[in-house]
């Protein structure tokens, strides 16, 4: 093999990584150009020119409608992006339910503490009523017992 039929070969195996989404040398979401198949392959700038079947190559994937690996890879990881997003709602969702229980029983405790309180407040209004007329009685019935002491 000459250093022609290298280079060749070089340069279709980057083409093919770069396809495939599975680009060492440069960013998956690049664009697909000429250049980028230099930089993948590891060829200087230009050495690509010398070989016209690739060069007729990349500008017909280019144009054509064939997606290419790096718009796959665009696209799984919007795909990625909506998934954590989706958990996310669901976890807050979730999070979001468990407070309004949270929120429910301890208005519920809240109100039944208060309830108590109210009932407790008039039970011992009550209980000072009696106390005061129980008093009134007490200081009438010593009135009554009171005896003069004759001399």
């Amino acid at each position: 093999m000459s250093k022609k039929d290298n280079t060749l070969l070089l340069l279709e195996a980057a083409l093919d990584r770069i396809l495939r989404g599975e680009s060492q040398k440069i960013a998956p979401s690049r664009k697909l150009s000429v250049r980028a198949v230099e930089v993948e392959s590891g060829l200087g700038n230009g050495s690509a020119y010398y070989h016209t079947k690739i060069i007729e190559k990349i500008k017909q994937i280019k144009n054509s409608s064939i997606t290419t690996g790096s718009l796959n890879h665009q696209h799984g990881k919007w795909k990625q992006k909506a998934l954590k997003a989706e958990k996310l709602k669901n976890k807050f969702r979730d999070e979001n339910i468990a407070l309004k229980l949270l929120n429910s029983q301890i208005a519920a405790d809240q109100y039944r503490q208060m309830s108590t309180l109210r009932d407790a407040l008039q039970r011992i209004l009550e209980l000072e009523k009696i106390i005061e007329e129980l008093n009134i009685e007490l200081v009438e019935t010593r009135r009554k017992n009171i005896t003069l002491f004759k001399q």
